[in-house]
């Protein structure tokens, strides 16, 4: 508003100089034609007014412009005070910027702990509901025909979970694989942490079927037991050595009945499950990129497993277990037929020929299956065979 109203000022100061020179320039034209010597001296007194005015005026202008080049040159000087102030508000701006995505990782794995806490004590109270209800029929029941030792009985219980957890943390250093869950909502490390948790439980358990059955294969076994030591090693690389380390078990007291004793049996199974539930929490936890196994999975299913047994087993039907193995990777056996099937080299590897009668051009032996991807039918490996010729 100044900057209108100073201006503004100065022009009408300028204006009433002006005109009262005019004016006065008029009465001494007028007293000297009248030689009225009191309007020649109102003229004079109007000039020198005027005169004042305008030199008033003028000083006032050059006031306000060296005041105004003053406040300039000041403005100028703490430019790069202000142009300090503004990289400043920029630089907090992407330190907010930080603080907020740090929260939202914060927020992620609180959510996290949370869901795995919450699944731990699930599995707590379904013990404890457990318990309680063999508690109730078992003390219904219960009829003792001699004396027990309640408390050496207490003492035992109470090593037995200390010895089963010890034997979980052992078992986890050394990659072994624990029962987990799929989450309502998994993640993608979440997901690489199921499959390589499921293959390396489902390698050992049909290791063991085949060391029961009584036609072993002990080559068979042999790279299982190989494939096995990779996906533990995988474990324990993911897993680090920052794994859970259970806490000390409450001694067992005063036992001396068998209501007693039944609370220390459930409080040794909670202290068993509360530790699974750490192991378990502490899994879903890790934290990897899942392009990282984008290749590694399938790769080892082809190659560690498949190329590894496959040609120790019945090539026209591979079992069950080899078969879930494949899926896990989107992958199937190349189906052809022995005798029937024509061996062509744009989708089979033919190794050798055999001379053979009525089989010409076909396959007469399968050294090792052929791969194929169950989605959209692509060839994965071409499968090894023998020509009829």
């Amino acid at each position: 508003m100044d900057k209108i109203k100073n201006p503004l000022y100065f022009l009408i100061i300028v204006i009433i100089s002006i005109t009262a020179i005019g004016y006065a320039q008029e009465e001494l034209e007028q007293s000297d034609a009248e030689s009225n010597d009191l309007q020649t001296f109102i003229g004079l007194i109007l000039i020198i007014l005027a005169v004042v005015l305008l030199l008033t005026a003028i000083g006032y202008l050059i006031y306000r412009t060296v005041q105004q080049w003053g406040t300039m040159h000041n403005n100028i000087k703490s430019l790069p005070k202000s142009m300090q102030s503004i990289e400043n508000i920029k630089n907090n701006t992407n330190s907010l910027k930080q603080i907020e995505d740090g929260q939202k990782i914060i927020q992620s794995n609180q959510k996290k702990i949370e869901n795995s806490l919450l699944t731990t004590d699930k599995r707590i109270n379904d013990i404890i509901n457990y318990m309680q209800k063999n508690q109730e029929s078992h003390v219904e029941k219960v009829i003792e025909p001699v004396s027990r030792d309640y408390q050496r009985e207490a003492e035992k219980e109470i090593q037995n979970a200390e010895q089963k957890v010890l034997t979980l943390q052992n078992e986890y250093k050394e990659g072994l694989s624990i029962y987990l869950d799929s989450p309502d909502e998994i993640t993608q490390s979440q997901e690489v942490m199921i499959s390589l948790n499921w293959i390396e439980y489902n390698l050992r358990n049909w290791m063991s079927e085949l060391d029961k059955s009584d036609s072993a294969n002990s080559d068979v076994i042999h790279r299982l037991k190989s494939a096995n030591q990779d996906v533990r090693n995988k474990l324990k690389e993911i897993r680090g050595d920052g794994h859970p380390t259970p806490r000390p078990i409450e001694p067992a007291g005063k036992v001396e009945n068998e209501t007693e004793f039944h609370e220390l049996q459930i409080k040794c199974n909670c202290y068993v499950a509360h530790f699974e539930g750490m192991l378990y929490g502490y899994e879903l936890q890790c934290s990897l990129h899942k392009e990282d196994y984008n290749d590694y999975i399938p790769k080892f299913i082809k190659d560690n497993l498949f190329n590894g047994v496959a040609k120790y087993l019945d090539t026209e039907q591979p079992p069950e277990q080899l078969q879930n193995f494949l899926a896990i990777a989107d992958y199937e056996t190349m189906p052809l037929e022995i005798g029937k099937t024509e061996a062509d080299a744009h989708y089979h590897e033919i190794r050798q020929t055999r001379q053979t009668s009525g089989e010409q051009g076909k396959i007469v032996e399968v050294i090792i299956p052929g791969l194929q991807r169950i989605s959209d039918g692509e060839i994965i490996q071409k499968p090894v065979v023998v020509r009829g010729e």
